[in-house]
């Protein structure tokens, strides 16, 4: 995922959770530097948790308990997000595929050929 793209839907979901104005206008500092950084929009960042804990260590979420618990709860949220479809994602591993007919028809012709080995 791009950066800023990332960012910009960090700042969303700060904006659902009712940050801080302060938080938000850490990330708008941010998203506005890298749009300005060459190269910046094409910035990569692996997960929306590997952004929000970027943000938690900037200087002014270090020094500002509010704009750090803002981050935090969003940290929690997306950890949790993460968990369940983790979770999700194995049950579907874990879930048994069902049988096609070509299954089914093979599995009755061995039958009958055994029931036939058996009676000669």
């Amino acid at each position: 995922m791009r950066l800023v793209d990332g960012l910009e839907r960090v700042r969303g979901l700060l904006e659902t959770n009712g940050a801080e104005p302060a938080t938000l206008r850490v990330v708008d500092a941010i998203l506005a530097n890298a749009d300005q950084i060459s190269g910046g929009g094409n910035a990569q960042a692996q997960s929306l948790l590997q952004i929000t804990k970027m943000l938690q260590r900037t200087p002014v979420a270090s020094q500002d308990v509010r704009v750090y618990n803002d981050l935090t709860r969003l940290e929690q949220q997306l950890t949790m997000r993460a968990d369940a479809m983790a979770r999700e994602r194995e049950a579907q591993v874990d879930k048994p595929m069902p049988k096609d007919k070509k299954f089914y028809k093979a599995q009755k012709e061995r039958e009958k050929a055994a029931k036939a080995a058996k009676k000669s």
